[in-house]
């Protein structure tokens, strides 16, 4: 199984990185680690988060304001995209 990251979902993170370390480098670099870190270890584990508001589609809380939404096929974990928990 191969991790999959959507252009969307990448520039969704270049943003909130971004975003972050206008304020704080250190919180931006510790964020991006978090990102890289769970969704890595959803190879491992990829239905071991709740279903998603979309059809087939899971989500993972990352960080108590954003979450990862991602889809799970026979051979990879896609991540669709990154969004602040305050986005609908």
């Amino acid at each position: 199984m191969k991790l999959i990251w959507s252009r969307r979902a990448d520039c969704d993170r270049d943003t909130i990185i971004a975003r972050v370390a206008h304020d704080s480098p250190a919180a931006a670099w510790a964020l991006n680690k978090i990102i890289k870190q769970k969704t890595s270890a959803l190879l491992a584990h990829p239905l071991l988060y709740r279903r998603g508001q979309l059809p087939d589609t899971r989500e993972m809380v990352i960080h108590p304001h954003y979450v990862v939404i991602y889809r799970v096929t026979s051979s990879a974990v896609e991540i669709l995209r990154i969004k602040h928990t305050a986005q609908s």
